[in-house]
This record gives structure tokens, sequence and C-alpha cells, in this order.
């Protein structure tokens, strides 16, 4: 095999999956993942409210390491979907994050249809050195539930709504 260099690009977020377990087993907002879909559509937008999942820190673009979790924007008129809506842990299983994914970057994203991808990559790398695969090529054509979310015409909303979460960002650093 000719020799390789390639490169992975990674903005960690640290805990986002731990997120939504916090919300279900802590807070009891639902009682299984999968509501979180329901629950962040039943809402019309995010009445302002942000949940920073900095449970162990602020990860890329920030890595302020120190920085806590919080909920703001409360107000009476909120209630436990707005506190859900914003939450993306567990983000493969969650089609209304993927389809918010596509129209705040105005770009196709695919899901692979694994959530723990670090996991295939170690099993992937694993595979090539023992040659269960023949070249990286290969590894292309692994899919396993693979859905594409595109784009729609109505980003107005999802552009407002990830300057409010800068916002939030922002107040905690």
């Amino acid at each position: 095999m000719p020799h390789r260099v390639d490169y992975a690009l990674e903005g960690i977020i640290v805990t986002c999956g731990a997120t939504i377990n916090w919300l279900r087993d802590q807070l009891g907002l639902f009682t299984e993942n999968q509501q979180t879909q329901k629950i962040a559509v039943s809402i019309e937008n995010t009445n302002g409210v942000y949940l920073v999942p900095a449970f162990s820190g602020l990860g890329a673009p920030h890595w302020k390491m120190d920085a806590k979790a919080a909920i703001l924007g409360l107000d009476l008129g909120c209630d436990r979907n707005h506190i859900v809506l914003k939450v993306d842990g567990g983000v493969t299983a969650n089609h209304f994050v993927m389809q918010f994914l596509a129209n705040l970057l105005k770009t196709n994203v695919i899901n692979i249809g694994l959530e723990e991808v670090s996991a295939l990559g170690a099993a992937c790398l694993a595979g090539l050195q023992q040659n269960i695969f023949s070249d990286i090529g290969q590894l292309k054509n692994l899919t396993i539930g693979r859905k594409q979310f595109s784009p729609n015409k109505d980003t107005k909303k999802v552009h407002a709504s990830y300057e409010g979460w800068k916002k939030a960002v922002k107040q905690l650093l």
C-alpha cells in the first residue's frame, strides 16, 4: 500500500449526547430520547430560550473548558418544550436538528445512520490495518441508514435562532 496521509477536521462539542440524557433523567422533560424531535417541532420558535450544554466546558470554536452549562432567556411564556428545542445531543437521531443544520449551513447534511461515528472510525482503521478492507475507497460504501437533509428556502428563522444562540454563548464567555 502506498504511503498516504489523511486529515480529519473535527469540532468537538463536549457532552451533547449526555445533555439529552440529563434532560431526560434529571429534569424528566421526556421519557425517551426520540421524543425530542416531536417536542422540537411542536413549538413555533425558541421564544429566546437557549440551552448551552457546557457541562464539561465549551469545545470548538471557543475552547473554554471552565465554562458552565446554562439555560438562558426563560420567561413566564416558556415551557419545557422551549428548553428541549435547542438541545442537539444525539443529533443523528433527531431529524429536526439535522434539517436545522442543513438550513443553517445552506448545504446538504448527510446522516450515515449511526450515532457512534468515533467507534465506526476506529473500527474502519482497524479493518484497514488488518486488510479486512482492501483500501480506504471501500469504506465509502458503508452505510447503515443513510439519509440526506437538504436546505429548504425558509432559512430566516433558522438564522435568527442562530444569532440568539451566539448571544447566549457570548453571555457565558
